[in-house]
């Protein structure tokens, strides 16, 4: 039985208007032997290692970090079948529920289609939505199916849950439900937009519930250059770190009555870095002295035969010569990066800076990084 297959089974045992007996007046739980599990590598994908059928993700990151030009940009290229980050897209009709910034979303998409092209598989619904009110979630798997939606991303999760907690479990718990019942129905991939806490290293805004429940969870950055940073937070079947940066362009769309300029941001991908060894000392003076410093403790472990191990630290990449991320770390506790002394645990606004201090060296072309693995270009 392929996953498909038991997704579907398990979807037609739970909404089966006949419902199976157990002799106790009950219904029977399906039990399925798992020598009959068939395991599919070529599985159906919309962003390939990210987004799938009936999945559901999270993308988060605070305000003014790009996050809804982002939803927008990843709902244009999963919709026309374009890359996204270096991966495969499988094209699929997306809808994006715009409730955050809906005012400036036509502006927003004639920006996007101005510079990738026209989308007419990407619909849009702009108007108010709270997904837990009564029939709600029924109202949108219904636009879903009759539209043959693939991925629906939600922007942004607070616009749906007006005058609720999102810290209260039972809130965020019938959230998830009400997501649940969506995907279940429909196949579609529910994506959901959302901000972060007070502390941002510690996630998602809210109870635990949502993040617990997702597939994915993406975290966008801005970084002190102004690009942002792409990372995979959380995913099921994939170690994570970081896939991409990208920049927000502006583009002039026309001109108002008054003859002034009419504008607008999209996203721009950054696949294309200077070699480090070439533009590496006049970039490294544009870093502040606590990159400079990762930077410096990085390359005495690359010049360390002891930290070096040589492997391909993303799927599919060449062998380079790499050290751990937490050999960095050690280096850079025990030198003083940190306010924590060496040998104990780091605080969360010490990772932070761990993590800031990378994305700023890969934003420079100086080395790139996963969870793992730590490397020079």
């Amino acid at each position: 039985m392929t996953a498909e297959r038991l997704y579907n089974t398990m979807d037609e045992e739970r909404f089966a208007s006949e419902e199976a007996s157990d002799g106790w007046g009950t219904r029977a739980l399906l039990l399925v032997r798992s020598t009959d599990l068939v395991f599919q590598p070529d599985g159906p994908y919309f962003w390939k290692d990210c987004i799938y059928p009936g999945a559901l993700s999270g993308v988060y990151g605070p305000t003014g970090a790009g996050k809804t030009n982002f939803a927008l940009y990843v709902a244009h290229r999963i919709a026309t079948g374009q890359p996204l980050f270096g991966r495969r897209v499988t094209a699929t009709r997306v809808l994006l529920v715009a409730l955050e910034g809906a005012a400036s979303l036509p502006k927003r998409v004639a920006a996007v289609q101005s510079q990738y092209g026209l989308a007419p598989d990407l619909f849009v619904y702009a108007q108010p939505f709270r997904l837990l009110e009564h029939g709600e979630a029924e109202r949108l798997s219904a636009a879903i199916l009759q539209h043959d939606i693939g991925l629906c991303i939600i922007d942004t999760l607070s616009r749906t849950l007006p005058g609720l907690n999102e810290n209260d479990g039972d809130t965020m718990s019938r959230l998830v439900g009400a997501l649940d019942v969506i995907r279940a129905r429909t196949k579609a991939h529910m994506m959901v937009v959302h901000h972060p806490g007070k502390d941002e290293d510690r996630g998602m805004r809210g109870h635990s519930a949502l993040p617990a429940a997702a597939d994915l969870i993406l975290r966008i950055r801005k970084l002190e250059t102004g690009i942002r940073s792409v990372e995979i937070e959380k995913a099921r079947d994939h170690a994570g770190g970081e896939i991409g940066c990208f920049s927000l362009r502006v583009v002039e769309l026309g001109f108002d009555a008054d003859g002034d300029p009419v504008t607008s941001c999209y996203v721009e991908e950054l696949s294309d870095r200077p070699p480090a060894r070439e533009a590496g000392k006049s970039k490294a003076k544009a870093l502040s002295s606590a990159y400079r410093n990762a930077l410096s403790d990085l390359k005495r472990l690359l010049e360390d035969a002891q930290h070096v191990q040589r492997t391909a630290p993303r799927p599919g990449m060449p062998m380079v010569d790499c050290v751990r991320r937490e050999a960095l770390r050690d280096l850079m506790q025990e030198n003083g990066r940190f306010d924590e002394p060496p040998g104990t645990p780091l605080s969360p606004r010490s990772r932070g800076r761990l993590r800031d201090a990378l994305g700023a060296l890969e934003a420079h072309g100086l080395a790139l990084s996963t969870n793992e693995w730590v490397w020079c270009p």
